[in-house]
């Protein structure tokens, strides 16, 4: 199809307004075809369908089958002079106007939100700072200690009364005023006494008592309490006291190494705790290179960028964000901040992440990085066998949610970003000392 593209305006944004122009020669045997499927089935007084003559045709429903006709063309006239133009799209254009009248073309003006126009140069031997990997031997302990903790066991207490560094099991149930309220009750509650897991007030009233203790406890809850519905109300709870149990740490050594991963000695277990640990600093560190090389990158690249994307992340984020805060009963103030300020940090980082995107996009492009559907299959099965998944339904999941998509773009920015790397010049932190590539 002809178009003739009378004027580009450029808005902003990435934002482009675009006047075109339907010449008579397109626009002509369209209204005649539109004519001859109304004429099939048209119904007028005094004729047969299919007979009525084309003058009571045009008298009748001549403005009406312009107009459809015209609005046959546009997506078609639209598609065109955005081909035309040579224009890279990054959302559905919108007719903003149309200008028809008889005897005259048609002018369409459109609204586009197109790529932004950049270029980025000298990418490769950017400087990026990493620090030395070390491993302690207290590192190795903590973790060895957390293993320890994770495989106590804990045996019920029969000679004697509750005190701090026991573990308790309890029921307890709650009224304010004699009614029960939300959250007011629980059953074969387990925490650790002493360590102010529970209201002070149970603790209080349970230290030096026995198992089979029935007693109450007294609660006043702050008048800040998150909970507007408790601020500043006071509760009564009845508590009993079913079990006490004290914890048993199993001594490290070889049998314990057997047991927690069929380790042949503790001090296989010490190298595989340090080898994770290595690899997670190892993992952090390149975390950090690949945000040292976004920021350069951010910083020296200019671009204008298109305000629905921002728009669309930043809501992405934000919503993110509170969904959080609901979730662990928190809220934008208790927090010393406000929404307002939030979504003002939420439109910077988008801002920062949809900029970063077209740059490393623009740089596989011009290495010519991709990403084949074997590494996209590898990656399907490595998330889905990390969160214990069927690789196939998660593979199902990702291409019904239309997702495969997204995937790929993040495994070629990830490539990209290693490639970038693997070019940069890299300082240890701290020295002078450049490391080989």
């Amino acid at each position: 199809m002809e178009v003739k593209i009378l004027k580009i305006e450029n808005l902003g944004e990435c934002k482009k307004s675009i006047q075109i122009e339907i010449p008579g020669e397109e626009l002509t045997p369209k209204i005649e075809s539109v004519y001859k499927e109304v004429a099939k089935s048209v119904q007028v007084p005094g004729f047969r369908v299919g007979h009525v003559p084309r003058k009571i045709l045009e008298t009748r429903f001549g403005k009406r089958i312009r107009q459809q006709a015209v609005e046959e063309l546009i997506p078609t006239a639209v598609e065109q002079a955005i081909k035309d133009a040579n224009l890279s799209l990054i959302s559905s254009p919108t007719v903003t106007e149309i200008q028809d009248s008889p005897n005259n073309p048609v002018q369409i003006t459109i609204l586009v939100e197109v790529r932004p126009e950049f270029e980025v140069t000298n990418y490769k031997g950017l400087t990026v700072k990493k620090e030395v990997v070390v491993v302690t031997e207290e590192e190795v302990d903590k973790v060895l200690s957390q293993l320890q903790e994770q495989h106590a066991e804990f045996i019920p207490v029969i000679d004697r009364n509750a005190q701090p560094g026991d573990f308790l099991i309890i029921d307890f149930e709650g009224t304010i005023d004699k009614k029960k309220f939300n959250g007011s009750s629980a059953k074969g509650y387990f925490f650790e006494l002493g360590k102010q897991e529970v209201f002070p007030e149970f603790e209080s009233v349970l230290v030096n008592q026995p198992a089979g203790t029935v007693t109450t406890a007294t609660v006043t809850y702050p008048t800040d309490h998150h909970n507007q519905a408790l601020a500043g109300k006071t509760a009564v709870f009845t508590i009993t006291l079913r079990e006490i149990k004290r914890k048993q740490l199993p001594p490290l050594d070889d049998e314990f190494a057997k047991d927690v991963g069929n380790y042949n000695s503790l001090a296989e277990l010490k190298e595989k705790i340090e080898l994770d640990l290595k690899n997670k600093k190892e993992a952090e560190q390149l975390h950090k290179m690949k945000q040292q090389i976004i920021d350069q990158l951010v910083q020296s690249v200019s671009m204008e960028l298109p305000a629905s994307m921002v728009d669309r992340y930043s809501k992405y984020l934000l919503g993110r964000q509170s969904l959080r805060l609901r979730q662990a009963g928190l809220s934008y103030e208790s927090l010393g901040t406000t929404v307002e300020k939030a979504k003002e940090e939420s439109i910077e980082i988008a801002k920062k992440q949809v900029k970063a995107s077209f740059i490393l996009e623009a740089i596989a492009d011009l290495e010519k990085i991709t990403v084949s559907d074997e590494e996209i299959e590898a990656e399907i099965n490595h998330i889905a066998n990390y969160n214990q998944i069927e690789p196939a339904k998660y593979k199902e999941y990702l291409i019904n949610e239309k997702r495969i998509d997204g995937l790929r773009d993040q495994l070629r920015e990830d490539k990209v970003l290693q490639f970038l790397i693997d070019h940069a010049q890299v300082e240890l932190a701290g020295s002078r000392i450049v490391l080989p590539k």
